[in-house]
């Protein structure tokens, strides 16, 4: 088998989008073992100020320490959320992987034709 052209690393997280993140983080915990890290409300310029429209439910994968699950519920009808779950429906929204060096992973996706969604790189300490 070929080497691929872009090395991914150990899973970091992935995030889901529902309708419902307390039922879904609730399921998680008690069926599968995950540990409820934080509850996280959160503006991602849709809501006014002081206000959330989000809500991230962090979870820790079971018998792991790095590893983690974002559940997110769109709390308005404007999030990005809210709207990805009305024309996705609920799922996963993405995963993200460590990589040795993401510039040279996004641009080798880049060359690849790879669609990016964004140019900016960002990082959450909690959430990967």
């Amino acid at each position: 088998m070929a080497t691929p052209a872009c090395q991914l690393g150990l899973l970091d997280h992935y995030t889901l989008i529902v309708e419902d993140a307390e039922a879904v983080s609730s399921f998680h915990s008690e069926m599968l073992g995950f540990e409820l890290l934080e509850v996280r409300p959160l503006n991602t310029g849709t809501a006014q100020a002081g206000e959330f429209d989000m809500l991230d439910y962090i979870m820790r994968f079971p018998g792991e320490t790095d590893r983690t699950l974002v559940i997110t519920e769109g709390l308005t009808d404007e999030s990005v959320f809210r709207r990805h779950l009305r024309d996705h429906g609920p799922g996963i929204h993405h995963m993200a992987y460590q990589v040795d060096d993401i510039d040279t992973a996004v641009e080798t996706l880049r060359r690849a034709g790879a669609k990016l969604l964004s140019d900016t790189i960002m990082r959450d300490e909690r959430s990967g």
